[in-house]
């Protein structure tokens, strides 16, 4: 994978490639002193401006060639401590500088599964990076998560993390059942009591099984919308305008027009639907918290 260019300033890292595998192993096995705790103050303040350059790049991009309905939201943020020391315990021979994801960036948008791929790859041109950083998570899910993944290897590595709506609903609802059961089952972990993992798997199945299947349904959707404008335009230039469009052919359009009318309409609902019942299971894990 070849690393691009950042187009923004970004002073050095504080810490060189040795330092800072010395710093993720005293954080990895719990031993870390004030200089550590200072190196990593230094460390991770550079980490959030790496993010936070790279979010205001993406916030500020022109993405309307891509999705002409709707502006992508962009968010960021840098590990807190108790999730790198996880994934340094987890990838036990990973180096710090090694991690990918230190420095983290969401964008998200209503948008359809076709729409996702351009957003990917319109990022990684951005950040000059050839198509092979870019990482399909919903051929590969990982413990029901799925979204594509855009990993930059600049002077400090970013991961971007591109979704749709339901996706980012769906992340954000098992992030906080994770925080709940125990952060295990992020990582393709199960929980022993055998009620507590039929749970599990069937949040597992919401993205996995529905919100997939309703995904495709939503890019069919797009197609079909496309579809339906080209044969109105293809219309209308073959007989010069729409008054002169006969009428068997007007009326067929029409019904067309209705059909695909009442398939968004259903469409709607469903996915509406589906954010009601994901943000209510993540309502239910926050309370299930704050009672425990």
């Amino acid at each position: 994978m070849t690393a691009g260019n950042l187009p923004f300033a970004l002073a050095p890292r504080p810490l060189g490639t040795k330092a800072l595998r010395r710093l993720g192993e005293a954080i990895r096995d719990g031993n870390l002193n004030e200089d550590h705790i200072d190196s990593y103050d230094e460390v991770m303040a550079w980490y959030n401006d790496l993010a936070e350059g790279v979010h205001e790049i993406l916030e500020d991009h022109d993405w309307s060639e891509i999705l002409p309905s709707c502006t992508p939201k962009v968010t960021s943020r840098s590990k807190t401590i108790d999730t790198l020391r996880e994934k340094l315990q987890r990838d036990h021979n990973t180096p710090f500088g090694n991690i990918q994801d230190v420095a983290g960036v969401r964008v998200e948008a209503p948008m359809t599964l076709d729409d996702q791929v351009k957003v990917a790859a319109e990022v990684a041109r951005i950040f000059d990076h050839a198509d092979d950083c870019i990482r399909d998570l919903r051929t590969t899910p990982h413990s029901g998560y799925r979204a594509v993944h855009v990993w930059l290897r600049n002077p400090g590595r970013v991961e971007i993390q591109v979704r749709t709506r339901l996706q980012g609903a769906w992340a954000n609802m098992y992030e906080r059942a994770a925080d709940y059961i125990g952060r295990y089952i992020r990582y393709g972990e199960l929980p022993s009591d055998p009620e507590t993992r039929k749970a599990i798997e069937e949040l597992q199945d919401i993205s996995l099984t529905h919100i997939k299947d309703l995904e495709e349904i939503l890019t069919l959707l797009a197609e079909l919308q496309s579809d339906h404008q080209r044969a109105l335009s293809y219309a209308e230039q073959v007989f010069v305008s729409p008054a002169r469009v006969p009428p068997d052919v007007a009326r067929q359009l029409r019904n067309q027009d209705d059909k695909v009318k009442e398939f968004e309409s259903k469409i709607e609902k469903a996915q509406n639907g589906m954010l009601r019942n994901v943000e209510s299971l993540q309502n239910l894990f926050e309370s299930f918290k704050k009672e425990h």
